[in-house]
């Protein structure tokens, strides 16, 4: 029954109470013109559509394997984020050049909603803008390898702190299973190693400055590193200044599958 009738039939009610009571000046056969009128100017009661329910959007959850958030708490010491959430590899989220042909990685992201993957070759990604001639670094990174080939060597460099062409600090990544990061200096023996499970995700980190370098490694990548696992004291000799920082599968004979994601370059602390 529409919003009209039932108002008339309502008005009709009272009418005749009230006519049986003798309260008010109301005619017997209708309502005042005015009522009238009120009544034709009620909308009509409308009723969802039946499927209404069915149009309603409900976002995705965010993907969020790494679980963290590579802009909380950037701070002004923050010089690089490196998420590719611009849904592209280089470009204001995304490094500043790719060597080979790298992949966006969608399902299965380390974090958020887009990573770079590498599928058993030599590709990797540089940024140079906003660190270039820095003297003091702290850099991090999410990673999940799940494959090396060394081509001979024990390890394949996968971060690297780049001072001149010759001269380096490396987090360095041996062949699953029972695999291993190190920290090398300039293409050396790991100073120091530590195991990781191709399963997990891990941070990694290297801060580097003239006299020293530390590499860290942490397998909960929600909590801030922990204590240095390897240090040199040393350093990178020639140390003047950085000149740009790689990521992926650096050197041309080492080819790695992994994904990698959030590279963070802070000059004050190990981000985020």
């Amino acid at each position: 029954m529409g919003v009209r009738r039932l108002l008339v039939f309502a008005l009709g009610a009272v009418v005749g109470c009230a006519a049986i009571s003798g309260v008010g000046d109301l005619v017997v056969d209708g309502v005042d013109a005015s009522v009238e009128r009120a009544i034709d100017a009620a909308p009509e009661a409308t009723a969802p559509p039946p499927d209404a329910a069915d149009d309603v959007e409900i976002p995705e959850p965010p993907v969020d394997g790494g679980g963290i958030d590579a802009n909380v708490d950037a701070g002004p010491t923050r010089v690089r984020t490196v998420t590719f959430e611009g849904a592209s590899l280089t470009g204001p989220q995304g490094a500043d050049t790719i060597t080979g042909l790298a992949a966006l990685q969608n399902a299965g992201a380390l974090d958020g909603a887009h990573s770079m993957k590498i599928s058993g070759s030599a590709i990797f990604a540089s940024v140079t803008s906003g660190v270039a001639g820095l003297q003091e670094v702290y850099v991090s990174m999410l990673v999940r390898v799940q494959d090396v080939d060394p081509n001979g060597a024990a390890y394949a460099p996968i971060l690297r702190v780049v001072v001149t062409d010759t001269t380096h600090a490396d987090l360095v990544v041996s062949d699953p299973p029972g695999g291993s990061f190190g920290l090398s200096i300039n293409g050396g023996a790991p100073i120091a190693i530590v195991p990781y499970d191709s399963k997990f995700i891990y941070r990694i980190g290297i801060h580097a400055k003239n006299g020293l370098v530390e590499g860290f490694v942490d397998d909960t990548p929600a909590t801030p590193f922990a204590a240095a696992f390897a240090t040199s004291t040393i350093g990178v000799p020639g140390f003047n200044g950085v000149k740009k920082i790689d990521f992926g599968a650096i050197a041309p004979a080492f080819k790695v599958s992994g994904v990698f994601d959030d590279l963070l370059v802070d000059t004050a602390s190990m981000p985020p």
